[in-house]
Formats: C-alpha cells, structure tokens, sequence
C-alpha cells in the first residue's frame, strides 16, 4: 500500500511541478490571463508558479505535505472565487472553475490522508 501512496504523490506532483515552470517559461503571456483588477499580474504568475513548484517539490520528498496541500487548495478556491466566478458564464471559465474546484478537493483529500 505504500507504494501506491508513493506513486500518488509522484503522478499528482509531477504535472504540479511542470504548471509551476510553465509559469516562468511562459510568464509575459499568461499574465495576460490575470483579470484587470489585479495589479501586477506578473508578479500573480510567478507567485501561482511558485506555489506550484514548492507544492510539487512537498510532495516528492514527503515534507510538509499536509501544509502544502492546505495552501495549494486555497489557492485554487480563492482562483475559483477571484478569476473564474466573475468570468461565468463563459463555458471555458466553467471549466477551469470546476477543474480547481476538483483539484482543491483533491489536495484537501491528500492533506487529510497524509
């Protein structure tokens, strides 16, 4: 059973950790995602890549994981709350609500059962 935790943590970190440079790499253009109303979008972008990265790096060396599971889903409700909500009906901000809805939960989930 073990193992499987292991893998769990690997399969759910690695795409956190890839998101998290895609942030750095790709940053001019996905400030361009941050609504108006939020001053220094790319300050947004590299901070949401960070958390991504130091949440992924939690995950592959089991540390601190319930912590970074906590911050991580909050991050992703406040995205849900301060990005998405405001963007309905849009049919792609529906989508990217319930996939940080999904993806909250899933850290919550992880940050119980760790």
């Amino acid at each position: 059973m073990k193992i499987i935790i292991v893998v769990g943590r690997i399969i759910f970190g690695f795409p956190l950790l890839m998101f998290g440079f895609n942030h750095f790499m790709y940053a001019k253009p996905m400030s361009g995602l941050i609504p108006s109303y939020f001053p220094f979008p790319l300050v947004w972008v590299y901070l949401t890549g960070i958390g991504l990265i130091a949440a992924a790096v939690s995950l592959f060396l089991n540390k601190q994981v319930k912590l970074s599971m906590y911050l991580l889903a909050a991050m992703f409700l406040v995205f849900v709350i301060t990005i998405h909500l405001p963007s309905m009906p849009d049919q792609s901000a529906m989508i990217a609500l319930l996939k940080d809805l999904m993806l909250a939960g899933a850290c919550l989930f992880i940050a119980e059962k760790n």
